[in-house]
């Protein structure tokens, strides 16, 4: 009986530390990210490729739309080529 309780601390711990952890990452990824979002070299970035991607906005889809053709199972997937010279 004696192991269990250790086992069930040692499970307690490894839950608790865990948890920890991951908030600590979450809280590091937000403040990182409200950084990046305040930061206007990244502001001028993220607009030239909005303005370079503004043509395909028009491809008639809905912004929560997919293309259906895209992930359909009875196509075979495209396989990757190195343009040449690159292929080792």
């Amino acid at each position: 009986m004696g192991d269990n309780i250790f086992e069930n601390m040692n499970r307690v711990v490894t839950v608790a530390l865990r948890r920890l952890v991951a908030r600590r990452n979450t809280k590091a990824f937000q403040r990182a990210m409200a950084e990046m979002a305040s930061d206007g070299a990244i502001q001028a970035e993220n607009a030239t490729i909005a303005e370079e991607f503004a043509a395909s906005e028009s491809d008639g889809l809905s912004d929560d739309q997919t293309r259906p053709d895209l992930g359909r199972r009875d196509k075979p997937a495209t396989t990757f080529m190195p343009p040449a010279g690159l292929d080792g």
